[in-house]
């Protein structure tokens, strides 16, 4: 196992960038909760702003399923709309408009007709962040 300190991480992703022959270069950073992705993925577009680097951050927990719309004893995956997740993945790749859907945490529930977030990223860096983001359904 190697293990890389945040600094690291972000010079590596910052090079990766730069030599890339790619307009847009993604990022997932997954882990358990509440072990830094977040903290890591706003340190990442903190620092590719200062570099001028356009990104954006797509938190996966704006696709949780609503605690009123889950099945009882549900596992973290069946907990998240992997379908949705796809296709939003998917779209910002190809520089579509994505509408991050509105999930509070503290209440676990999913406010109807809200946007946490709108992306529209063609170049650049898209981080992608969540307890699941190297998981792929299909």
């Amino acid at each position: 196992m190697i293990i890389y300190s945040k600094e690291i991480i972000i010079n590596k992703i910052h090079n990766e960038f730069l030599i890339s022959k790619k307009k847009l270069l993604i990022v997932s950073i997954a882990g358990l909760s509440r072990s830094g992705k977040t903290t890591l993925s706003k340190d990442i577009s903190k620092f590719l702003d200062s570099k001028n680097i356009n990104n954006e951050i797509m938190s996966l927990d704006s696709w949780i399923i609503d605690i009123r719309k889950r099945k009882i004893n549900s596992t973290v995956l069946e907990r998240y709309e992997m379908n949705e997740i796809e296709n939003s993945i998917y779209q910002a790749a190809n520089g579509m408009l994505v509408k991050c859907p509105k999930y509070v945490s503290v209440s676990r529930k999913r406010i109807k007709n809200s946007y946490s977030k709108l992306i529209k990223i063609d170049e650049g860096v898209l981080i992608i962040e969540g307890v699941i983001s190297l998981i792929r359904k299909s």
